[in-house]
């Protein structure tokens, strides 16, 4: 594979194997993640969830036919992110009953283009990824998510409430097969605010290391890791071909199962403080890559993935409406241990031929 000429630079960027229990994130660049209230800019809606920011306890229970399946004790920590736009939360819990982990990375903004708020929930469990949306509805934010499970008729209604409940809070996600007509528990947690600590949920290294249990496919992006000069070029159709500087850094997350990448540009003056977070998780079952991605220009949430074919990785929109709006994708090809290139194209023709819009030039930074 194209990436085995990587091995010996992730040897030296990551020389140790992490300590008993410690994490094997690397660090969170993000400035927004040190920040206790949000940006000047960000949606003033964002001050209604600012309860659930700081350093929590978690008890964590999963429910099947309302009887208690299984449970488990973590840890959480919730900052903001994208510079102070939106909201990130980290869980690590270990499961009593299967001595397994649950990993979730999870991105929560408002969206005020489109006036709903948006979750993005990465799970290292199920090794797999869920975007919710909603608003509140008297005190409490709730986001509803459907699905048809195992590809069959039953849709699935997943309904996640945030509740607040005097210094701690609870998030319960019910499960509905009716439509929405009679619900049933499926995960609560409970969140109870511990004293913080400047070392609490500490990642082994600067970029962190990976999971060594994941399969060789998850390792397709361990190219991403590190800090990269990332000059963009946009091509628009109306003639228009703004270019700037930017810059990107990956860790890996989710204690090494995922894949955390950070983006910031300040060049153009119409986008002051831009910033950009994407999750990327490899999902075994399916076989693919799965991403959430969220931007700070509006915090509305991208969900899309895809998986490597041959030299290149190709991700692509995972619901694509031929009747509305081109069909993208967006291509990650010429990779080496100094850099990559990327860009994003689009096809108006039902993918006959596709048009590139967005053109970047990653190279490593030397550290």
């Amino acid at each position: 594979m194209i990436f085995r000429s990587l091995t010996l630079l992730f040897l030296l960027m990551v020389f140790f194997s992490p300590a008993r229990g410690q994490m094997r994130d690397g660090r969170l660049f993000d400035p927004g993640v040190v920040m206790t209230e949000p940006a000047e800019g960000a949606p003033p809606e964002l001050s209604k969830m600012l309860y659930v920011l700081g350093q929590w306890d978690v008890d964590y229970r999963e429910f099947r036919a309302d009887t208690l399946f299984r449970s488990g004790q973590g840890l959480a920590s919730i900052t903001l992110m994208n510079r102070g736009h939106a909201i990130m939360e980290r869980m690590y819990c270990k499961l009593c009953a299967d001595s397994l982990d649950v990993n979730t990375l999870s991105f929560l903004g408002y969206d005020h283009r489109a006036s709903v708020w948006n979750l993005g929930e990465a799970n290292g469990f199920t090794e797999s990824m869920s975007v919710h949306s909603g608003d509140f509805e008297g005190d409490d934010l709730v986001l509803r998510n459907a699905i048809r499970r195992g590809g069959g008729p039953v849709v699935t209604t997943y309904r996640k409430t945030y509740r607040k409940n005097g210094s701690d809070f609870s998030v319960d996600t019910d499960v509905s097969t009716d439509y929405g007509q009679t619900w049933k528990p499926w995960i609560q947690k409970r969140y109870l605010r511990r004293a913080p600590e400047d070392s609490f949920l500490m990642g082994a290294s600067k970029y962190g290391v990976p999971d060594s249990t994941q399969p060789e496919e998850a390792r397709a992006f361990d190219f991403l890791i590190g800090t990269y000069d990332a000059p963009m070029q946009f091509h628009f159709l109306d003639g228009r071909n703004p270019a700037f500087e930017s810059t990107t850094t990956a860790v890996f997350a989710m204690n090494g199962q995922a894949i955390l990448e950070y983006g910031w540009y300040d060049a153009d003056k119409r986008l002051p403080d831009a910033a950009t977070s994407i999750i990327r998780l490899y999902n075994r079952a399916m076989r693919r890559w799965e991403s959430i991605y969220m931007a700070n220009r509006s915090n509305g949430t991208l969900f899309f993935g895809g998986r490597q074919e041959g030299d290149e990785i190709i991700l692509s929109e995972f619901e694509s409406d031929l009747d509305n709006g081109p069909i993208q994708r967006w291509v990650f090809h010429d990779i080496g241990a100094e850099g990559y290139h990327w860009y994003g194209a689009q096809s108006f023709d039902r993918g006959k031929t596709y048009s590139k819009y967005w053109i970047i030039d990653m190279t490593r930074k030397a550290e």
